[in-house]
């Protein structure tokens, strides 16, 4: 699929920078506010200036995507997503925010290859933002991990950890990767990695008690899945001597 569709605003001779620039901090305030109805329609008004700056049209529609995104209308988001693909003058840093979003749409809707290639497609733009492309790893992993593929779920996860901008600035982003990776570990029959990497979650400052609560609880199915392991194979060690 191409994303590099021109589209071109109309002329205007009514079109104020600044009008269009508070109404995407509006649509901005809206969306940090959960207030995704008011989000929608500052950006809905937005898009509806002739000739603004395309630039501003591709956050509008990113900022479109997210409020329909939390609304739960999937499909809308995602045409807004594919809107905004087709502004070639969007910034970078806009066009990997859209790439995040489809992907994490397409793994709300159990598409993990759709959500796979939005992920891969986001994270090969050169000037996304740290926290953005951290994002897109998870997605990728997530989506591996739903697809079995683990050892790429693993290296996703990985990548992702490796970004230092997002130390000590997203702690929930760096837990859910950690997640991902013992999920990945666990599943791989890779007890003492998947244990380590749960361990190295815990670890992380500010962490929710909630997501406390979910390491330890990853933590008691991978050693109970570990003990059973070590049963299986004492029980063998057994019959093996027995037979002897």
């Amino acid at each position: 699929m191409s994303y590099n569709i021109s589209m071109t605003p109309s002329n205007s001779t009514n079109f104020n920078i600044r009008d269009i620039s508070s109404i995407v901090q509006e649509a901005v305030v809206h969306s940090k506010n959960g207030e995704f109805d008011k989000a929608l329609k500052a950006a809905n008004n937005g898009l509806a200036i002739q000739g603004a700056d395309p630039r501003m049209q591709a956050d509008l529609f990113r900022l479109k995507a997210i409020a329909y995104n939390q609304r739960g209308k999937h499909l809308e988001a995602l045409e807004a997503i594919e809107n905004g693909f087709k502004i070639q003058e969007a910034r970078p840093i806009t066009q990997a925010e859209l790439f995040r979003l489809k992907a994490s749409i397409h793994n709300k809707k159990g598409e993990y290859r759709e959500a796979i290639e939005a992920a891969d497609t986001g994270l090969a733009i050169q000037g996304a933002d740290p926290s953005t492309r951290a994002d897109l790893f998870r997605q990728k992993a997530f989506a591996h991990n739903k697809k079995g593929e683990y050892p790429e779920a693993i290296e996703a996860a990985n990548e992702g950890l490796k970004i230092e901008e997002i130390e000590g600035t997203h702690p929930i982003m760096r837990a859910d990767l950690f997640i991902q990776k013992a999920i990945a570990h666990n599943k791989n029959d890779e007890c003492s990695e998947a244990i380590e990497a749960v361990d190295n979650g815990l670890k992380i400052q500010n962490l929710t008690m909630s997501y406390i609560e979910k390491f330890k609880a990853l933590k008691l199915v991978i050693e109970k899945k570990e003990i059973a392991a070590a049963a299986n194979a004492i029980s063998s060690l057994s019959n093996l001597l027995f037979q002897i």
